[in-house]
């Protein structure tokens, strides 16, 4: 189905809108692809997956998991990264623009399998959630009272259970005070027998 315009067109045919095409179905099947999202602080990226693959990016996930150490790759679903405004996140960001995968991406992410199976194809859905900078300040500071209060809900939780620990621990001292006192009054009674005897 050729567009009507098409046909009158002067210009030669290159194949770009067949190509296009093609692009958008091998596109529209990958089921793990890159998000990004642009905020007033930088750039976030992580991975996401649609709910046809789900079960086996929640088995490599698994796998990945178990065999995680300091210096390997996370899990899928826990796959992210921010990137506060500079040169690698507009670097990114370019990257990105001009088709190319960022090396942020390849250095973080796990997409070698996706970008095999089709044809080094990867999808990118991008979101710009910038806002003005009167409503990010505002959100920056409850952001961080909250943070704060949460924090502080965490110290106070650790020094209940410190107190309970010392308290435990002074029981305990205590009891083995009063052992020790019994201990030497019998010691001292059982030598007053044996000296009598």
């Amino acid at each position: 189905s050729t567009p009507a315009w098409l046909g009158d067109s002067p210009h030669p045919k290159s194949g770009s809108a067949t190509r296009h095409k093609h692009r958008k179905n091998i596109l529209s099947q990958i089921g793990k692809q890159l998000s990004v999202e642009i905020h007033n602080e930088g750039v976030w990226m992580s991975t996401i997956s649609d709910k046809s693959s789900e079960g086996d990016d929640k088995q490599r996930g698994k796998d990945t998991a178990e065999h995680d150490t300091d210096g390997g790759r996370k899990a899928p679903n826990e796959q992210r990264i921010f990137l506060p405004w500079g040169i690698k996140a507009r670097a990114a960001l370019e990257s990105i623009v001009c088709g190319e995968i960022p090396d942020e991406v390849n250095d973080k992410f796990d997409f070698g399998e996706v970008s095999a199976s089709y044809a080094g194809h990867l999808r990118c859905v991008m979101s710009d959630l910038r806002t003005s900078n009167a409503t990010a300040s505002k959100q920056r500071a409850k952001a961080t009272k909250e943070y704060q209060q949460a924090h502080l809900a965490d110290l106070e939780k650790k020094s209940a259970d410190l107190s309970n620990v010392a308290s435990t621990a002074e029981t305990s001292l205590s009891r083995m005070e009063k052992n020790y006192k019994d201990a030497l009054l019998k010691t001292e009674e059982a030598l007053k027998v044996i000296e009598r005897t």
